[in-house]
């Protein structure tokens, strides 16, 4: 959620540009097997725009989706009562949630990469205008 009355510790995002230099958009297309049970076969072969997981991740934790997986690969569904700070809930087919370190980044955190991109944005303003001033 976006209300104020629900964070604390607000503070300025700071570093955006380097944050935004290190991203990097691709296109690309799915892979057939990453499309799920097959009812959308089209979805392989529309070329999209994002962002690798993974790289993301390397960039800062705040930037990346997090999923937990069983050992055969299988996506982990958590319960949607588990608490912000990733305790309480538990998985809705097996035991309790595991620790944070143990999910794999597998999306981009869509909210995230626009703050820091309009962060950004504000600074590279900022330092055109110190050079108009100048």
């Amino acid at each position: 959620t976006s209300r104020a009355a629900l964070k604390d510790n607000v503070r300025d995002v700071t570093g955006a540009v380097d944050l935004v230099k290190q991203m990097r958009p691709v296109r690309f297309n799915f892979k057939p097997s990453a499309i799920g049970d097959g009812t959308n076969e089209m979805v392989a072969y529309d070329e999209r725009i994002g962002f690798i997981a993974e790289e993301m991740a390397d960039i800062s934790h705040e930037l990346a989706t997090w999923t937990w997986f069983d050992d055969d690969g299988k996506q982990l569904m958590i319960d949607p009562e588990m608490n912000e700070d990733g305790t309480g809930g538990s998985y809705l087919d097996g035991p309790s949630q595991p620790p944070l370190e143990e999910a794999e980044p597998t999306g981009w955190e869509s909210g995230a990469v626009a703050s820091v991109t309009v962060a950004a944005l504000k600074e590279l303003i900022a330092r055109v205008e110190a050079l108009e001033a100048a």
